[in-house]
């Protein structure tokens, strides 16, 4: 028996849970195809419930973001938000004192993205669902 291997891959995920939701693999060597699998269940595509992002809007001003969101799953240690905003949004400061965490666990990272960056905030305590 051969060992069990994981491999994590980031992707984009579609609108809306499509019609098909298998994930097939296939393993290679340079002669051909060694094996293959199918997750013929998938997965579905969930919007977070309630969320919203609120701003002030004043053109060339610095401005708060309020990010909100439900999550139906209670989200572990060590998971992480990704945020990814519209290219014309620069100059994002997640660090420190500007993350303030107003109903949000407090054992809660971020660093400031570079310009073209995600904001990537790391949650180092249990988000309840």
């Amino acid at each position: 028996a051969g060992v069990m291997r994981t491999l994590r891959v980031s992707v984009m995920s579609p609108e809306a849970t499509p019609a098909s939701k298998s994930w097939y693999i296939v393993a290679h060597d340079p002669a051909g195809p060694l094996g293959w699998g199918e997750a013929v269940e998938g997965f579905e595509v969930v919007q977070m419930h309630n969320s919203a992002i609120v701003y002030g809007g004043v053109p060339a001003r610095e401005t708060d973001v309020l990010l909100m969101f439900e999550t139906k799953d209670r989200v572990p240690p060590g998971s992480r938000l990704v945020l990814e905003r519209p290219p014309s949004f620069v100059g994002v400061k997640c660090a420190g004192f500007f993350l303030r965490r107003i109903s949000f666990p407090t054992a809660s990272d971020c660093a400031d993205p570079e310009p073209e960056e995600d904001v990537v905030i790391t949650i180092n305590s249990t988000l309840p669902a």
